[in-house]
Formats: C-alpha cells, structure tokens, sequence
C-alpha cells in the first residue's frame, strides 16, 4: 500500500509538471519523484517484489531522461557562451544519463529469465513493450553525452551502443511481426538509424584515423 500512494504521489507531480512553466521548477519535481520512488527501490525484496520494483526502475529511468532533458536545453542555450558553470552543467548531464542507463540496465536484469540463461526467446504480452522501449530509451540516451569531442574514441563507442540498442528493436520485430503493432510509432525510427548510423560510425573511425596518424 506504502509503494502504490508513493507511486501515485509521483504521478501527481508528473502530472503537475504539465502546468509548470519554469524549468528549474519542473528539475526539482521531478527530483522530489525520484526521492519517492527510489527509496522503494531499496527496502523492496526483488525476488518477493519483482513486479513492482520492475515498474519502480522504468519509472526512476525515465524520471532521470526527463530531468537530463531538462538540463540538455540549457546546455544547448548556453553554447558559445562562457558561463562559469559549463563544466558542472556538462558533468550533471552525463551523470543523469549514466542514472537513467543504469536504471534501465538494472530494470532489464530482472526480466531475465530465473535459471540464468539470459533474456527469453520472447517476452510476455505486459513486458514486450517495456523491454523494447528500454533499449529505445537507452540507444538515445548513449547519444546524448555533452563535452565528448565529435571524432573521438568514446563517441565512436557511445555511437556504437546506440547503434546496438536500436537494433536489437529491429531484430526482434522481424522475428516477431506481431509486435510491430505494439512499438509503430519507435520502429521506423529505429529502422532508419540502424540504415544510417554504420554509415556515419565508418565515417567516424576513418576521421579518428587520420588525426592519429
């Protein structure tokens, strides 16, 4: 009953943030919903719970997303202008990617299956969608690092995970045609990248080749 009215308190400040204009108001909102929900996260047995702290670890995931967000249209603002906190900004945005992909990462262990072998040939009805929107979430999340030089090592692997991600959503709609209903709106996006971004991440390598050489 604990976990439902904290659930149902995020939601309220979800929904609340909907009405509110000012974007440091919407940040500390959402903050207050990750203070409800991860404090669940921590007292609730998972092997008891499992349900719910699966539903706590995709909600905190896409609360951090939000607030990352948030911070992200500030930083795009602010480029070109030497603030004095371009540094802080740049290292509270990749931290909230880095909670948002964690959480993520952490929500689909738990849809592994009990004898250790890995993720299911095919999710159930109530986790298909979860499970494929996790990788969306997380192929744009790898995406998003700020401060990263454009041709660097670490870009061309961040590209690369989004890269996996995002195709990991194709494989499996080609093998389950029934689920192309399910993600239609994410699924010719991904189809998209996964065409364009080989293309560009060789672009990348061979960028990163001559200013080593």
């Amino acid at each position: 009953d604990y976990a439902e009215i904290n659930q149902d308190l995020s939601q309220m400040h979800k929904i609340l943030i909907f009405f509110e204009k000012e974007p440091e108001r919407q940040f500390k909102m959402h903050k207050r919903r990750i203070d409800l929900l991860e404090e669940l996260v921590k007292e609730l047995n998972i092997s008891v719970y499992k349900l719910l702290v699966r539903q706590l670890l995709f909600e905190i995931a896409e609360i951090y997303s939000s607030m990352m967000d948030i911070k992200l249209a500030r930083w795009t603002a602010q480029q070109g202008i030497n603030t004095g906190e371009n540094d802080s900004l740049k290292n509270k945005i990749n931290s909230l990617i880095s909670l948002s992909i964690n959480n993520f990462t952490t929500f689909h262990e738990t849809l592994k299956q009990a004898d250790g072998s890995g993720f299911p040939e095919t999710f159930n009805e109530d986790t298909v969608r979860p499970a494929l929107l996790a990788h969306f979430h997380m192929g744009r999340l790898y995406d998003k690092y700020v401060g990263i030089p454009d041709v660097s090592q670490q870009r061309i692997k961040n590209k690369l995970q989004s890269y996996c991600h995002f195709k990991t959503i194709v494989d499996y709609c080609s093998k389950h045609s029934e689920i192309e209903e399910v993600m239609q709106n994410e699924l010719p996006i991904c189809k998209e990248l996964v065409q364009l971004m080989p293309v560009k991440i060789q672009r990348m390598k061979r960028e990163l080749d001559l200013q080593q050489n």
